[in-house]
Parts: C-alpha cells; structure tokens; sequence
C-alpha cells in the first residue's frame, strides 16, 4: 500500500526561473532567507493571496490554513505518457481562492509525498530501501526536516495520526508469513505503539487504517470486517461485514459515526462502496455491481456533496474517472475542458466542489489541479496548466484521506 506518487520529470528549460523565485523560500537542505515586504515576519499577519498570485512561504498566513487549503508538488515541465520520475520540484501550498506559496524545492531522494498534518505545519515524505522505509518529516515554516528509517525491506506506509499530525502511524508487512503490523512513532522515530495484528471476532489486519476525526479511536481493517480499537491499541468494538463484501478497507468518514467502506467481493476484481456504522449496525451497499459493457470497473472512493454523491471510478487499462452515484449505480461526469484520454483524480471535497488533477493514465504526473462545481458544471484551474504551465505531481486537500491516485 502506497501513499504518494513519485516526483514528475523536470526541464531545464525553464528551471533557472522557478529557482528565481524559490530564492524567497526555504531548501530541505539550507536555512530559509529572510523575506521583506508586505508579507514579512515584521509586516502585519498576511492574508491570503487572491486567484492567481504567486508568493513566498513567508507570505502564508498560516493561521488561516485549513479547509480548502492544499498542499502539492510541481515540476516545470508538462507530462507525456512516457514522463519518468522529476529530478527538481517545487512544493506549493495553495489557499481556497487560488493564490499559491513557494515553499520549497525538492529532489528525489527525498521520496515521496505522503501526508500533510492536521494542524498545516508539517509534511511527510516516503523512501524506499532495500533495508528500511526512510520517513522525512518537513516542516513548512521553516524548512527543516529530520529523518527516521523503519526497518524491512517491504515498504511501510506512514501517515500522520489525527487530528493535528503530532505523531506518524505505519502500516507494513513483516517477515515471510506477510503478516501486516500497524505501529506508532513520535516525530522523531520513537516507536510509542505496535498494535494487535490479530482479533479473535475480526480476523487478521489487512492494512486498512483510519483515524477517527478527533484523533482518539482508529478504525482497523480486517479479514472479517473491522476492528476499531484506541488510540493506545486496546480494542473497542468489532464493526462485522456481511459474507458478500468481501475483503474492506476503510476510506473515510461519510458522515457522524457512519464509515465509507472500499470491498472486493470475493472472486471479483470489482471494488464497491459501503457504508458501515461505527455502532456495529449492519452494513448497507452503496454502489452496486456494475452492469455489463458499462465501462465501470468498480468504485474505490465517494463524497457526499449537498449537490449529490460522487464517486471515483476504475475503468479499463488504468483510467480513473469521477462519477456520480445514483440508485447505487453510477454514471460518468465529463469535466469541463479536460480532454477524453485523461483520467480524473479526485482528492476531497471542500463546500459543494471537488478538488481534481488530472493526468495521462497509467503514467507519472497530472497535469493540472482545480476546483469542480457540480451544481453549475464549472471549473477554477489552480496550479499547472492553464495557471502556470508544468505539471502537478502529488496534491493533498486538508484533512482529507490521501485519494486514490494508486488505483
């Protein structure tokens, strides 16, 4: 299970004039350089730049981070279906409105993009070695990171705990019985937990975790339905899945107390949608099986929106869709303005809109990131092309689960 996408390719083509303006921001590597002007520390708190406007990290306010914010990576050149992993990239924060902040340079070997805390402050990378996981904390303010290795040499995916990111949890396989762990560390790579592998009513775990919203119980998949146990790993209550979903996952909260459930029926390949009480109440479907010849090959993901219910779709050789849920079936949305061949991510909702990137299927890199409006079937580009050329890599909406770009 992986959380993040690789780093887009870059160009040399334009890339002397992103360092130009990443002068006013911090490296991972360096110290960050004072900024002068309006959006100075000795300057009164900053507001959010409007649509379109481009500034320093120094100009973030970031007391005002939160919902609509994102967080996302970009690379100065456009995509191809043939676009390796990027050399250089640049890490935007980007507010509600539009208006996006420089906030650092990366490289490769710094991994991948993985999460983003709950309070703003801090980003989370993902590398892997032949011997270990290598997590790098960033913290955005400042630029500095620090860095902690998980042993193994199955890769761990790391996460940031609820609500406000103040620890890191791990999921990964260990040994040859693939026997999955879930464990705990403080920033610094001290491990505070290792969790049950195993419930005697709810079966092995099977990687799925997630956190409740206020950060005190997380929610844990398993052979036979879920486990949701306390944030020290004693177990609370077994939430059952009846014998036709299959194998679940949890993929967020639909609502107060109501799981949105991601299963694979058993002899299928065809992902569906649940939705679980957290009381132990029976399950109900959300989406059903497609019909033949639909063009769906299963629903991964959903949000509810006061618009309607969306959905991410799997179609065939690697598309990726948005579709909306109706009657427990589903139905593709074209978006505005993007082309046929594209495939739709979808990385959380904010209001009635969804925030999107998309990209060429199955290769690396999306090529833009904006803002959909069901209701009036409308479009606000954010970063990439049409906003500022280059592409988008990794992107992640505030507190929201990371979406489904590694389906």
């Amino acid at each position: 299970m992986k959380l993040g996408r690789s780093l887009l390719k870059s160009g040399p083509s334009i890339i002397a004039a992103v360092l130009m303006t990443a002068l006013t921001t911090t490296n991972l590597a360096g110290a960050a350089t004072p900024a002068t002007g309006p959006g100075s520390a000795s300057a009164a708190m900053p507001l959010p730049l409007p649509a379109g406007r481009q500034g320093s990290a120094a100009q973030v306010p970031w007391s005002q981070v939160g919902p609509g914010w994102l967080l996302s990576e970009w690379a100065p050149v456009a995509p191809s279906e043939t676009s390796g992993p990027a050399k250089y990239s640049v890490l935007y924060l980007v507010d509600p409105q539009g208006g996006r902040y420089v906030i650092t340079t990366l490289a490769t070997t710094h991994g991948d993009l993985v999460a983003w805390s709950g309070d703003g402050k801090r980003a989370l990378f993902e590398a892997q070695t032949t011997t270990s996981s290598v997590v790098t904390v960033l913290q955005l303010q400042n630029g500095e990171a620090s860095t902690f290795k998980i042993p193994g040499s199955e890769p761990w995916s790391v996460s940031f705990t609820e609500p406000d990111g103040l620890a890191i949890i791990a999921v990964g396989q260990e040994g040859p019985s693939g026997t999955v762990h879930v464990r705990r560390f403080d920033l610094n790579g001290t491990q505070a937990y290792s969790y049950p592998t195993a419930f005697p009513r709810a079966g092995r775990l099977n990687g799925g975790v997630l956190y409740s919203p206020d950060g005190t119980e997380i929610v844990l998949g398993t052979t036979r339905g879920f486990e949701v146990v306390a944030n020290t790993g004693q177990p609370l209550r077994y939430l059952p899945m009846r014998a036709e979903p299959g194998t679940c996952q949890p993929a967020r909260w639909w609502a107060t107390g109501l799981l949105l459930a991601s299963c694979t029926p058993p002899n299928s390949s065809v992902p569906l949608l649940w939705l679980v009480p957290a009381n132990g109440r029976p399950p109900e479907p959300l989406t059903l099986a497609p019909r033949r010849a639909s063009g769906d090959y299963g629903d991964v993901d959903a949000w509810s929106l006061p618009s309607g219910d969306y959905a991410q779709d799997l179609g065939a050789c690697g598309y990726i869709y948005l579709a909306r849920v109706s009657g427990q079936r589903t139905t593709p949305v074209r978006v505005p303005g993007t082309a046929a061949d594209k495939s739709v991510y979808v990385l959380g909702a904010f209001g009635d809109q969804l925030a999107l990137t998309t990209a060429f299927s199955c290769s690396p890199g999306s090529a833009s990131l904006m803002w959909y409006d069901p209701a009036t079937n409308t479009v606000t580009p954010l970063l990439g092309p049409p906003v500022n050329g280059g592409s988008v890599g990794t992107t992640l909406l505030w507190r929201e689960p990371p979406g489904s770009e590694e389906y």
